[in-house]
């Protein structure tokens, strides 16, 4: 059922199996047991999936006891803060649903920082692939603004996906710094000028 979650987040899961999903899953890890079951059950993958179900599409009121479970789980086994990544990726899809895409993107450009290992070897299920695209979608917000002829904005959102993107994997990050770039420059010629 997390995979569902999972693919509902990518825009590919179907909303009625999800939104059967989520009762099954807060029944089998209550979000108030993450930290009793974390030796013995995916708690920090189900609370993440869940907690950014929830902001994304579902009962955002249920949000913040999801990021204070995640954020008080075992740390270790990482020398980057995964809870804050997972956190983080949560707070970015909350701010995505209210309309603030500068906040949305600083917490996702933390998340996918604060996420130690970025391949493409990981398990589909896993955060992730979703912290990734997640991010995408935002950086998107460059292209966005950029159509709705707000020129000076779009080129900030570049800039930062430059800044971000260029210390990725190339296999990883390749296309989307491309996009990044190109945009740049083609913003900073209309604006600087020749």
């Amino acid at each position: 059922r997390h995979n569902m979650l999972v693919a509902q987040l990518a825009g590919i899961g179907s909303s009625i199996i999800s939104a059967e999903a989520i009762p099954v899953l807060t029944e089998y890890l209550p979000v108030d047991s993450l930290d009793h079951y974390f030796y013995t059950k995916p708690a920090w993958m189900i609370g993440w999936s869940a907690g950014a179900y929830h902001a994304t599409f579902g009962d955002t009121t249920l949000v913040p006891a999801y990021q204070q479970a995640l954020e008080a789980l075992p740390g270790g086994g990482t020398s980057k803060d995964y809870r804050a990544a997972l956190s983080g990726d949560i707070e970015s899809r909350l701010a995505v649903r209210r309309g603030d895409l500068d906040t949305a993107l600083e917490e996702a450009r933390n998340a996918y920082e604060n996420w130690l290992i970025h391949s493409n070897n990981a398990s589909p299920g896993w955060s992730e692939y979703s912290l990734r695209f997640h991010l995408a979608e935002v950086l998107d917000a460059g292209r966005i603004e950029e159509t709705r002829g707000n020129r000076e904005e779009a080129l900030q959102h570049y800039l930062r996906a430059v800044r971000l993107w260029e210390r990725g994997d190339p296999e990883v990050v390749g296309q989307w710094l491309a996009r990044a770039q190109e945009g740049l420059s083609r913003l900073q010629s209309e604006l600087v000028g020749p």
